[in-house]
Protein backbone atom coordinates (compact mmCIF):
# COMPACT_ATOMS: atom_id res chain seq x y z
CA UNK A 1 0.00 0.00 0.00
CA UNK A 2 1.18 3.04 -1.04
CA UNK A 3 1.54 6.41 1.56
CA UNK A 4 -0.62 8.15 -0.32
CA UNK A 5 -3.65 5.48 -0.71
CA UNK A 6 -3.51 5.36 3.25
CA UNK A 7 -3.49 9.51 3.34
CA UNK A 8 -6.24 9.58 1.52
CA UNK A 9 -8.25 6.68 3.13
CA UNK A 10 -6.99 8.36 6.73
CA UNK A 11 -8.78 11.43 5.97
CA UNK A 12 -11.56 10.28 4.28
CA UNK A 13 -12.25 8.08 7.62
CA UNK A 14 -11.39 11.40 9.63
CA UNK A 15 -13.77 13.23 7.75
CA UNK A 16 -16.38 10.72 8.07
CA UNK A 17 -16.58 10.16 11.89
CA UNK A 18 -16.50 14.53 12.80
CA UNK A 19 -18.89 15.28 9.82
CA UNK A 20 -21.89 12.37 10.52
CA UNK A 21 -21.78 12.91 14.49
CA UNK A 22 -22.01 17.26 13.48
CA UNK A 23 -25.28 16.37 11.40
CA UNK A 24 -26.85 14.80 14.35
CA UNK A 25 -25.72 17.84 16.68
CA UNK A 26 -27.04 20.39 14.18
CA UNK A 27 -30.33 18.51 14.03
CA UNK A 28 -30.49 18.91 17.90
CA UNK A 29 -29.62 22.43 17.86
CA UNK A 30 -32.82 23.50 15.70
CA UNK A 31 -34.68 21.30 17.85
CA UNK A 32 -33.99 22.96 20.69
CA UNK A 33 -34.23 26.53 18.45
CA UNK A 34 -37.44 25.59 17.55
CA UNK A 35 -38.56 25.18 21.38
CA UNK A 36 -37.25 28.35 22.71
CA UNK A 37 -39.07 30.45 20.03
CA UNK A 38 -42.59 28.57 20.03
CA UNK A 39 -42.06 27.14 16.59
CA UNK A 40 -42.42 23.62 17.93
CA UNK A 41 -45.77 21.95 20.12
CA UNK A 42 -46.67 23.46 23.31
CA UNK A 43 -48.46 21.40 26.13
CA UNK A 44 -48.93 24.95 27.93
CA UNK A 45 -50.97 27.43 26.42
CA UNK A 46 -50.14 31.04 28.31
CA UNK A 47 -53.48 33.07 29.53
CA UNK A 48 -53.08 36.63 31.60
CA UNK A 49 -54.21 39.69 31.69
CA UNK A 50 -51.74 41.83 29.38
CA UNK A 51 -52.85 45.44 30.79
CA UNK A 52 -53.89 46.57 34.61
CA UNK A 53 -54.83 50.40 35.01
CA UNK A 54 -52.07 52.55 36.50
CA UNK A 55 -52.95 52.62 40.66
CA UNK A 56 -54.57 56.16 41.57
CA UNK A 57 -52.60 58.33 43.96
CA UNK A 58 -53.04 56.85 47.70
CA UNK A 59 -54.37 53.63 46.68
CA UNK A 60 -52.49 50.68 47.59
CA UNK A 61 -50.57 48.97 44.73
CA UNK A 62 -51.72 45.78 44.94
CA UNK A 63 -55.67 46.49 43.59
CA UNK A 64 -58.36 43.42 44.86
CA UNK A 65 -58.26 41.07 42.25
CA UNK A 66 -62.26 39.98 40.94
CA UNK A 67 -62.81 37.02 39.41
CA UNK A 68 -65.28 38.44 37.08
CA UNK A 69 -67.46 36.53 34.30
CA UNK A 70 -68.04 37.23 30.84
CA UNK A 71 -70.88 34.42 29.20
CA UNK A 72 -73.05 34.65 26.41
CA UNK A 73 -75.62 32.42 24.92
CA UNK A 74 -75.03 31.46 21.57
CA UNK A 75 -76.12 27.72 20.91
CA UNK A 76 -75.45 27.62 17.05
CA UNK A 77 -72.11 29.22 17.65
CA UNK A 78 -68.44 27.18 17.05
CA UNK A 79 -66.39 29.85 18.76
CA UNK A 80 -66.72 32.46 21.10
CA UNK A 81 -64.00 34.75 21.52
CA UNK A 82 -63.37 38.28 24.43
CA UNK A 83 -62.18 40.96 23.42
CA UNK A 84 -61.75 43.38 25.71
CA UNK A 85 -59.35 46.35 26.84
CA UNK A 86 -57.43 44.18 28.94
CA UNK A 87 -56.63 42.14 26.49
CA UNK A 88 -55.70 45.37 24.27
CA UNK A 89 -58.77 43.62 21.82
CA UNK A 90 -56.78 40.65 20.96
CA UNK A 91 -59.90 37.97 21.17
CA UNK A 92 -57.78 35.15 20.37
CA UNK A 93 -55.83 35.58 23.51
CA UNK A 94 -59.71 34.67 25.49
CA UNK A 95 -61.79 32.15 24.23
CA UNK A 96 -65.01 31.24 25.62
CA UNK A 97 -65.67 27.30 26.97
CA UNK A 98 -69.05 26.29 25.70
CA UNK A 99 -71.06 24.83 28.48
CA UNK A 100 -74.68 23.14 28.76
CA UNK A 101 -77.68 24.83 26.45
CA UNK A 102 -75.08 26.75 23.99
CA UNK A 103 -74.02 29.19 26.90
CA UNK A 104 -70.35 30.07 26.73
CA UNK A 105 -67.98 31.23 29.67
CA UNK A 106 -65.01 32.93 30.43
CA UNK A 107 -63.82 33.71 34.10
CA UNK A 108 -61.07 36.90 33.77
CA UNK A 109 -59.49 38.28 37.13
CA UNK A 110 -59.48 42.08 37.22
CA UNK A 111 -58.79 45.03 39.44
CA UNK A 112 -61.76 46.88 40.29
CA UNK A 113 -62.65 49.39 37.19
CA UNK A 114 -64.81 49.93 34.15
CA UNK A 115 -63.62 47.86 30.99
CA UNK A 116 -65.02 47.69 27.36
CA UNK A 117 -65.41 44.32 25.74
CA UNK A 118 -67.20 42.40 22.96
CA UNK A 119 -67.63 39.03 21.94
CA UNK A 120 -66.28 37.41 18.58
CA UNK A 121 -68.83 34.66 17.57
CA UNK A 122 -67.81 32.85 14.48
CA UNK A 123 -65.80 36.16 13.39
CA UNK A 124 -68.74 38.62 13.92
CA UNK A 125 -68.59 41.23 16.59
CA UNK A 126 -71.28 40.74 19.68
CA UNK A 127 -72.18 43.08 22.12
CA UNK A 128 -73.23 41.48 25.43
CA UNK A 129 -77.06 42.01 25.86
CA UNK A 130 -76.82 41.87 29.26
CA UNK A 131 -74.34 44.31 29.76
CA UNK A 132 -74.23 47.33 32.13
CA UNK A 133 -73.80 49.84 29.43
CA UNK A 134 -72.89 50.26 25.96
CA UNK A 135 -70.68 52.59 24.24
CA UNK A 136 -67.69 52.68 21.80
CA UNK A 137 -64.17 51.95 21.52
CA UNK A 138 -61.54 51.73 18.53
CA UNK A 139 -64.68 52.61 16.10
CA UNK A 140 -66.09 49.41 16.95
CA UNK A 141 -69.49 48.74 19.19
CA UNK A 142 -69.06 47.58 23.07
CA UNK A 143 -70.29 46.84 26.29
CA UNK A 144 -69.31 48.43 29.62
CA UNK A 145 -68.85 45.91 32.46
CA UNK A 146 -67.77 48.22 35.99
CA UNK A 147 -65.47 45.80 38.50
CA UNK A 148 -66.22 47.19 42.23
CA UNK A 149 -63.83 46.04 45.54
CA UNK A 150 -65.51 43.88 47.76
Amino acid sequence: MNTKTAFWGLLVTVFLFTAVPSLFLIEKGREYYRLLWGAGPSALRPSHTERVPPPKAGEDTLPDIQFVEFSLVAPDAKSVELAADFNRWRPESLPLEQEEGGRWQVIVPLPPGEYHYAFRVDGAWVRDPDAEGKGKRGGREASIRRVTAP
